[in-house]
């Protein structure tokens, strides 16, 4: 998921055998974006919970500068 400097979302995914080929992007809204992001990296741990890890899914927050 990238959240774009003007508050819109996108979710992205790629073909597992050929990571630069998008096989889907869509469009979220914010109440969308965050009921995903708290799914995948939520705030609070439960032993009931597959982490991100235990689904193959990496969560990372990466700052890009103006120039990017």
């Amino acid at each position: 998921m990238v959240t774009h400097r003007d508050g819109s979302r996108t979710l992205s995914a790629d073909k597992g055998e050929d990571p630069d080929a998008c096989a889907l992007s869509i469009r979220l809204s914010g109440q969308e974006a965050e009921a995903l992001a708290g799914t995948l990296n939520p705030t609070h741990h439960s032993p009931s919970l597959l982490s991100t890890m235990a689904l193959g899914l990496v969560a990372e927050r990466i700052a890009l500068s103006a120039a990017s």
